[in-house]
């Protein structure tokens, strides 16, 4: 695997890929059929042919990662300590894992990495007129698709993510009870929060709703009309607020001064990811010259 595209790599392809927008050239699009090709020895675990396999890289030298002069010159780094603290914060595991999901309908195809998506076969003529030759990437996932392939023919590929795969990469669903038994300040927290009365309001329509029948006033007919009056709001408000919090994400109040670039750097990833996160009211960020607090302030 050594001699294979490291993970900064990988990772600088999935934010330019970011979208699925690109059109690819001939060589590159060839390169994609030779991936579905190999993904085809799996069988599929959805709808729409989707496949899902974990691959691998490596995270290789702090000259994979970045270039230390560079950075020093833009100021983003004092030391070359500080570079190397910079390249261990971000890469903290020898080997990193990228959630490959690939789906095919009819004429239609798409490659989810990183649980981003980097590539689909129909794309508008209006978002590219450019055929964009970047092979690199796809040669690099032909590679550790056929990789994957093999372990799961020789049956090592499930012991290798069962007992390798980083705990940051794994999701899945537990119980409210079984949480609160695990962090009992959180189940304190939660019910901090909620009044006596309340729990009697809810202790009651719980007995109301035996029958199976909603509490309290609801729509017994629906029309396009009532549709349009119930929902035309909330959507309108949504987008606003997913506008705004773009927006103001991007611009927000910064309350004590930065100082050095790599704060700014730091900023951009945290604003890239809060976006999915939901609503914020402020933001703590430590870089190496101390910490600031960028602040959110909700629409009217």
């Amino acid at each position: 695997m050594s001699e294979m595209m490291k993970a900064p790599r990988i990772n600088h392809w999935i934010n330019v890929l970011r979208g699925g927008k690109m059109v690819f050239n001939k060589e590159t699009n060839e390169t994609i059929d030779r991936v579905f090709e190999q993904l085809h020895l799996i069988a599929p675990c959805g709808d729409d042919e989707r496949r899902e396999i974990w691959l691998k890289a490596e995270r290789g030298s702090a000259e994979d990662y970045d270039d230390y002069e560079y950075l020093k010159e833009e100021e983003i780094v004092d030391t070359y300590e500080d570079f190397l603290r910079m390249w261990q914060e971000e890469y903290p595991d020898e080997v990193n894992w990228f959630h490959l999901v690939t789906i095919e309908r009819d004429d239609y195809r798409a490659i989810f990495l990183g649980r981003e998506l980097i590539y689909q076969s129909r794309v508008y003529e209006e978002h590219e007129v450019y055929e964009y030759g970047l092979k690199e990437l796809f040669v690099w996932m032909e590679e550790a698709v056929k990789k994957c392939v093999e372990d799961l023919q020789n049956g090592s590929y499930n012991c290798d993510v069962q007992n390798n795969l980083s705990a940051r990469q794994r999701t899945g669903t537990i119980s409210r009870k079984d949480y609160w038994e695990m962090f009992p300040d959180c189940r304190e927290a939660f019910f901090s929060e909620i009044t006596d009365a309340e729990i009697e309001i809810f202790l009651s329509n719980i007995e109301e709703q035996k029958d199976g029948q909603p509490v309290g006033k609801y729509i017994t007919e629906m029309t396009a009309g009532k549709f349009y009056e119930n929902t035309v709001q909330l959507v309108i408000r949504q987008i606003s607020m997913r506008i705004w919090m773009d927006l103001q994400l991007r611009s927000s109040i910064i309350r004590k001064q930065m100082a050095g670039m790599k704060d700014f750097r730091r900023l951009t990833q945290i604003h890239r990811k809060s976006l999915k996160l939901g609503i914020m009211t402020s933001i703590e960020v430590e870089g190496i010259h101390g910490k600031y607090v960028v602040e959110v302030i909700p629409p009217i």
